[in-house]
């Protein structure tokens, strides 16, 4: 009878452990759900900054002293390195360059900042300032955001 009792209210324990889990988890599902779906909306506009972009630096000359235009090819490679950063990381601002690349800016202020410009091949060239400190070089853009720009990424926003 005292074992038929402990079973039972292990069962019970069990049960209501159970379904405990089970609403934390559905929780945890619509909260990510949620962040996923202000992620979006925020990356949607990035990407519609990559497109208005698109339009005004399409063309040669499009500053009037013989820049390149940004390539179709430049633009889904800086998509493609958008839609790949996490979701804890800030959005930057987007703009071009002479030589066809568009170029991808986190800014906090003029001694915190990061710019990192994309080409058609997948190159990425950045350069930060993070306050006395200086950090530049050139990575291959393959499937991930390399770590060294996420740090850096989270530097500018660093206190």
């Amino acid at each position: 009878m005292i074992a038929g009792l402990a079973l039972a209210c292990t069962e019970a324990f069990t049960s209501s452990s159970s379904e405990l889990a089970a609403g934390l988890q559905k929780e945890t599902r619509d909260i990510e759900r949620r962040l996923r779906q202000s992620f979006r909306i925020g990356m949607g506009s990035v990407i519609l900054s990559l497109e208005k972009a698109m339009q005004q630096f399409g063309q040669p000359n499009w500053d009037g002293y013989n820049a390149l235009p940004v390539s179709e090819e430049t633009h889904w490679a800086a998509e493609r390195f958008l839609r790949q950063l996490p979701l804890n990381v800030p959005l930057p601002t987007v703009g071009a360059e002479p030589d066809g690349d568009l170029t991808l800016e986190w800014y906090r202020g003029p001694y915190r900042t990061l710019s990192v410009s994309i080409n058609a091949h997948g190159a990425i060239h950045f350069s930060a300032l993070l306050g006395q400190t200086e950090s530049c070089g050139t990575i291959e853009f393959s499937d991930d955001v390399s770590p060294d720009i996420l740090q850096l990424i989270r530097r500018v926003y660093a206190a």
